[in-house]
């Protein structure tokens, strides 16, 4: 199901995204790692969209590292139109060609196996509408 070239742990990564949010765009990386699209993701209250797209590096040593840096479309602000400020957020990325918002959120209490790339976007969402008012 997922293209070749993949490690295990990507995969299996990939197949709890899957679950938890549907539809992925997956390319590999060349090392094992996956640069993944959510094309679904639903928003909470309070910001400009109900649902968008996420862009993130699923990279080739997950799970001994956390996933981090998600995009999302570069006009994502809050509902009153206004534009995420200070730490962890910058307007400046890209992904796939795409001028995209970045948010950046490492997780300081990190736990292999437990914090999954689903459950990361799941917490930058969370982020998101902490921040959305």
């Amino acid at each position: 199901m997922w293209p070749d070239g993949l490690n295990p742990a990507v995969r299996q990564g990939l197949d709890e995204l899957q679950l938890v949010f549907g539809e992925l765009k997956v390319i590999p990386d060349g090392q094992g790692g996956a640069r993944v699209t959510v094309t679904c993701v639903p928003l909470p209250p309070g910001l400009s969209r109900m649902e968008t797209w996420a862009g993130f590096l699923i990279p080739f040593n997950y799970d001994d590292v956390q996933v981090y840096g998600h995009h999302f479309p570069r006009d994502l602000r809050r509902a009153d139109c206004t534009t995420f400020e200070g730490p962890g957020f910058s307007y400046g990325g890209t992904w796939e060609e795409l001028p995209s918002l970045v948010v950046s959120r490492s997780s300081q209490n990190w736990r292999k196996g437990a914090d999954t790339a689903a459950l990361k976007l799941v917490k930058v969402i969370e982020f998101l509408k902490s921040r959305a008012s």
